[in-house]
């Protein structure tokens, strides 16, 4: 057994658990101390056979997890909600995502497919929120989308080879950009959000790839950009005018909710998109506010929801072409996807 492999892989499984030293101590009955443990992870001991299978039990991974070399590097992490993570939290979810990526990237290594997100929108360089509304119409307009609103935001991304995770998650986290293996772009979203703000951190996340900043600009302008950007692609000013009528003196929550469950974007992102495109006042943004906060019986999610569906499906889809193709077995496609073998055979009983 390779010490080093072992060292690494035993820390990231800990990680991906959420649990500290202490924390699999426990685990693991006090089988084995903390000092132990600490030494595993510096690579400088191997565990015995009883405690290793014990070991895997706890932390639920394939026992080859632990002796195969990792083959992903995450690159620009950047934890914007990093002043509400805990460390170790921060430490679990990128854990998550580098496991779920070596399982996704070995998929498609099977399928022979390389593809990697091509921004369409390279090199337009963004000062303001402004134009970070130019950039989001620019980029419809290259993908060849009009201003009707987007329907399905995931599947959009993913047929633009962006690889988008969802990711059980703390509330303070909503969603985050990064690169593996310096050349493959991927969003992660926290699945315990609602479908409207699934929706929104998407696009978030996406023009924090795509997007070029003016070299000066702050990290709070960065995210006002990238909230600007996320709104308009949701909601182009046009289709919003269409909508709502010009410079509204009035706009009742009926309106808003009809809007919201028809193109999938909270009313509160609603607000501040009419009051971005001109339609009603500074004031009266801020007067419905502090009417949300007024009123904590209108929760968000009360408040009517997107009729559609935002679904990560490409990862599945690949390791299920990677079956019928017979380049996996069954037992290897529920490895893959971390499912029972009897669920993937569930998966698969039709077929034509």
């Amino acid at each position: 057994m390779d010490k080093e492999v072992f060292s690494m892989r035993l820390k990231t499984a800990r990680l991906i658990r959420g649990l500290s030293m202490d924390d699999l101590v426990e685990k693991l009955d006090r089988q084995v101390t903390k000092n132990a443990i600490a030494r595993y992870e510096r690579g400088e001991i191997l565990p015995r056979m009883a405690v290793l299978e014990h070991m895997i039990k706890v932390l639920d991974l394939p026992i080859d997890y632990f002796f195969r070399p990792q083959s992903v590097e995450i690159d620009n992490v950047d934890f914007r909600t990093k002043s509400r993570l805990s460390v170790k939290e921060e430490e679990s979810v990128r854990a998550r995502v580098s496991e779920l990526m070596e399982r996704y990237l070995e998929t498609e290594k099977l399928l022979l497919m390389d593809e990697h997100f091509v921004n369409p929108i390279e090199g337009f360089v963004v000062h303001s929120a402004e134009e970070a509304e130019v950039a989001a119409m620019l980029w419809l307009q290259k993908l060849g989308l009009d201003e009707k609103g987007l329907i399905n935001i995931y599947g959009l991304l993913e047929d633009q080879y962006v690889k988008v995770i969802e990711l059980d998650a703390p509330d303070a986290f909503d969603g985050m950009a990064l690169k593996v293996n310096k050349s493959i772009s991927v969003v992660v979203i926290n699945s315990n959000m609602t479908v409207e703000r699934r929706r929104f951190t998407a696009l978030h996340e996406l023009a924090h790839l795509m997007l070029q900043f003016d070299a000066g600009m702050s990290n709070e302008a960065k995210e006002k950009c990238c909230h600007r950007f996320a709104g308009a692609a949701l909601m182009p000013a046009r289709l919003l005018k269409n909508l709502l009528g010009n410079q509204k003196d009035t706009i009742y929550l009926s309106e808003l909710i009809k809007i919201k469950e028809v193109y999938g974007i909270s009313i509160q992102a609603l607000m501040y998109r009419a009051e971005e495109t001109g339609l009603i006042s500074y004031r009266r943004l801020l007067r419905f506010k502090s009417w949300i906060a007024d009123n904590n019986h209108y929760k968000e999610e009360r408040l009517g929801s997107y009729k559609g569906k935002e679904e990560t499906q490409r990862f599945e889809t690949l390791v299920l072409r990677a079956l019928a193709q017979e380049k996996v077995t069954v037992g290897k496609a529920a490895e893959l996807l971390r499912l029972k073998v009897y669920e993937v055979k569930n998966l698969i009983k039709e077929a034509f």
